[in-house]
């Protein structure tokens, strides 16, 4: 048998799955062309709401100055904002750094993010505190200037919970920073701005957020404990119909990993995560709320999520597979013209290669800007994103085989504020 024939139909079987995929994630392109003609801008308020500013700071003394005078900063009052930097031992050189700037300083030994949000809101809770909404932000941040303000538009206007703007700190620090960076854009681009203009759910990534207070009162704390813990509050807003709003004009920094194995261990618990979130709200998902049709199809499309490029990397590694067993065993099972898979292997890397490689462009292009790169740079993040994007799959493999992946601190070491800009 002539390899062409079993070539056809590998190649068939393939464009009938890329369809589905296609079919399953064409809300996002029918979204993303929406948000490119319509942007509504937050209205103007005067009325100012009281915050309180909440920083996990785990061994953060080389960063967090920055982010202190940022806060500082702020276009603001200052007499309506507390900030809470919390620790995990008593004897870390970010507290000495926190109380220089006002800063109230607690130390909670914790393994975790989540139970770092949850012994600090039950604490607040405890001691009576009153805020508006709390918002929760990383150590190595930096906020612009009209950072708060422009939250707190979207709060006055009613939103419970507010995601910012994520940049990176520094464009030119390597392509694994860069590539890391255009993650977040990835989301805020293609998922929370069109979805900010169709009336349904952002995804919040971790930092630069806020959160209604009221909402923290009736969750007597922080119940969000899986690996990726702002990836379970997205979906439970989505299923409880509770508004996030992602507000673009609020602009925050935060630096990006400059080592791919670091890069991978993150991504790692994000992808595992993602998993547990999945499985763990499934029945939720799958319910129709009769009362709203935006909350049933924001379950819809949090249930699709991420399945339709997942299934299309498999589809991709499945048919490779076969491509290369056909090739292996050819000559054993009579087949003949063997060279025509080779190429067609060949073909298929190069194809993928350009194709990310021209979607890395344009998604630079559409937020350039926003975005501090040189040139060279810019060309080097383009053909490496590639490779940056093709490891998820072994991180995907590897995160539904393990039983138990554990959050690992990321240390920060860019101490720079918005001055150095």
């Amino acid at each position: 048998m002539d390899c062409s024939v079993l070539l056809n139909l590998y190649q068939n079987a393939l464009i009938g799955i890329l369809l589905a995929c296609a079919l399953l994630g064409s809300f996002r392109i029918k979204n993303f062309i929406k948000a490119f003609f319509k942007k509504t801008p937050l209205p103007d308020t005067n009325i100012k709401g009281k915050y309180a500013i909440v920083i996990p700071a785990r061994n953060e003394s080389k960063v967090i100055e920055g982010l202190l005078k940022s806060i500082k900063r702020q276009d603001y009052d200052q007499e309506l904002l507390d900030v809470y930097v919390i620790v995990r031992e008593e004897k870390d050189p970010t507290i000495e750094i926190a109380k220089r700037y006002g800063a109230i300083t607690k130390s909670v030994y914790a393994n975790n993010k989540s139970q770092v949000l949850n012994y600090t809101f039950k604490y607040m809770l405890e001691s009576k505190k009153e805020y508006d909404a709390l918002f929760i932000v990383d150590a190595d941040n930096i906020l612009k200037e009209n950072y708060i303000s422009e939250m707190n538009k979207a709060y006055q206007a009613g939103y419970p919970i507010g995601v910012g703007y994520r940049n990176n700190k520094e464009w030119n620090n390597g392509s694994v920073s860069a590539c890391s960076a255009l993650t977040f854009f990835m989301t805020n681009t293609l998922q929370n701005r069109p979805n900010n203009e169709t009336n349904l759910n952002m995804v919040v990534s971790g930092t630069g957020y806020y959160i209604s207070y009221k909402l923290i009162k009736e969750f007597e704390g922080w119940p969000f404990n899986t690996l990726t813990e702002d990836y379970e509050l997205s979906v439970y807003c989505t299923i409880n119909n509770i508004k996030i709003k992602y507000v673009e004009s609020a602009e925050f920094l935060d630096e990006q990993p400059t080592s791919f194995k670091v890069s991978c261990i993150q991504r790692l618990r994000w992808v595992k995560g993602y998993l547990e979130v999945q499985k763990k709200y499934r029945k939720e998902l799958s319910e129709v709320d009769d009362q709203s049709n935006a909350t049933t199809l924001g379950k819809i499309k949090t249930k699709i999520g991420i399945w339709p490029f997942l299934l299309a990397i498999i589809g991709i590694i499945v048919y490779l597979f076969f491509l290369i067993v056909t090739v292996c065993l050819g000559p054993f099972a009579g087949l003949t013209n063997e060279v025509v898979i080779g190429k067609e292997i060949l073909k298929l890397f190069l194809i993928i290669y350009i194709s990310l490689v021209i979607f890395t462009l344009v998604l630079f292009l559409l937020e350039i800007k926003r975005i501090n790169i040189t040139f060279i740079n810019l060309i080097k993040a383009c053909l490496f994103n590639p490779i940056f994007l093709f490891a998820y799959v072994p991180l995907i493999i590897r995160a539904f085989k393990s039983k138990e992946i554990e959050w690992v601190p990321i240390a920060h070491t860019i101490n720079k504020d918005d001055e150095d800009e």
